[in-house]
């Protein structure tokens, strides 16, 4: 770590190539030090050791510019003064922002942006305590009754007009149906919304009943 003024004087020859080691060995070391370099150019490097940060001078020669940190921990260099986008920013592709972006929220950019129709889908016991067994994009289950339940999607849909398909099943007996329309045949019931699809199991008599095995799948949206 060392500083100079950049600057060789005349001088007698140990002097000069002392002062000039001493230069030279600034430039190596990026003019490294707890504190600015006295002497100051436009677009100087200089590592601030005290806060591991590598700076630059700006071409007015009147402040610096952080570009980033040193972790010395790690060995890794971190740009300075990058955003860290959400998900709603990574998603839209009109917003000019420049920054970082998490596994989590690239992960979703992908899943929002993926070429299947299929935006979600569900396996689900629907006996007793629901429990969901593998899905995408639904975050839970509502139980509202008796094979009665309410699809809840993770990441809301872009609009209602979906298709909805599935299959459930009993433990023994006549396979049930899945009752995808208006709920009970009450026409001003909208079982589809952007946030979530309502479904009734009902079993050869006709009547509510619970199901094992639910799956459904959701297309478009």
């Amino acid at each position: 770590m060392s500083q100079n003024d950049l600057v060789i004087a005349n001088q007698s020859a140990p002097d000069f190539r002392s002062d000039l080691n001493d230069a030279l060995q600034a430039l190596g070391s990026l003019n490294s030090g707890s504190t600015a370099p006295s002497t100051t150019y436009a677009n100087m490097l200089w590592y601030d050791t005290s806060n591991n940060i590598l700076k630059m001078r700006t071409e007015a020669d009147d402040a610096w510019i952080d570009l980033g940190t040193l972790n010395q921990s790690t060995n890794e260099f971190e740009v300075a003064n990058l955003t860290e986008l959400t998900q709603t920013q990574a998603e839209d592709d009109t917003d000019t922002t420049y920054g970082t972006v998490t596994g989590e929220i690239l992960a979703g950019v992908v899943e929002a942006n993926a070429s299947s129709p299929i935006k979600a889908w569900v396996n689900f016991d629907g006996t007793g305590t629901v429990s969901i067994n593998d899905s995408l994009n639904v975050s839970s289950i509502t139980d509202n009754g008796i094979g009665d339940y309410t699809i809840n999607f993770e990441t809301a849909l872009s609009h209602g007009n979906y298709a909805l398909s599935g299959t459930a099943q009993r433990s023994s007996g006549t396979i049930r149906s899945l009752q995808l329309g208006p709920i009970n045949d009450d026409v001003t019931t909208t079982p589809y919304t952007t946030s979530s699809a309502r479904i009734i199991c009902t079993n050869e008599s006709g009547g509510n009943e619970d199901g094992p095995l639910v799956t459904a799948m959701i297309s478009g949206g």
